[in-house]
C-alpha cells in the first residue's frame, strides 16, 4: 500500500500510523481466469455429439417409417427438436469457455 492509500485508510478508521501495529495491506489481484466455469459443467454431457447423431438418425429414416410411430415416440421426438436449439447453445458455450481457460493468451 502507497503512502497516500496508507492515509486515506487511517483516515476512515480507527487505525493510527502510530499505533505499532504492521503496516496496512490491501489485495490485489495478479492474475483473471477466464472460462472458469467450464470447469463446473458436466462436459460429457453438454458437448457430446449425441445430437448431433440423432438427427442423422432422423434424417436418414423413411416417411414410411414415421408414418407407422405411436405417438409417444412422435412426442419424443418433437421434444428432442424443441431442445435441440438450446442443447447446441449450451454446447457452444462450454466449448468457449474451455477455450478460454485452457488456451493462454501472452501479452
Amino acid at each position: 500500500m502507497t503512502k497516500q492509500e496508507a492515509e486515506i485508510y487511517f483516515e476512515t478508521s480507527n487505525r493510527k500510523e502510530s499505533d505499532d501495529l504492521p503496516w496496512p495491506t490491501k489485495t490485489v489481484p495478479i492474475t483473471t481466469l477466464n472460462g472458469v466455469s467450464f470447469l463446473a459443467t458436466n462436459f460429457k454431457k453438454n458437448a457430446s455429439n449425441q445430437p448431433y447423431k440423432s438427427n442423422k438418425n432422423l434424417r436418414n429414416t423413411e416417411i414410411s417409417e414415421i408414418m407407422s410411430y405411436k405417438t409417444k415416440r412422435i412426442s419424443e421426438i418433437a421434444k428432442w427438436v424443441g431442445e435441440l436449439p438450446n442443447g447446441i447453445k449450451i454446447a457452444r458455450n462450454v466449448v468457449m469457455d474451455g477455450q478460454l481457460f485452457l488456451i493462454q493468451k501472452t501479452y
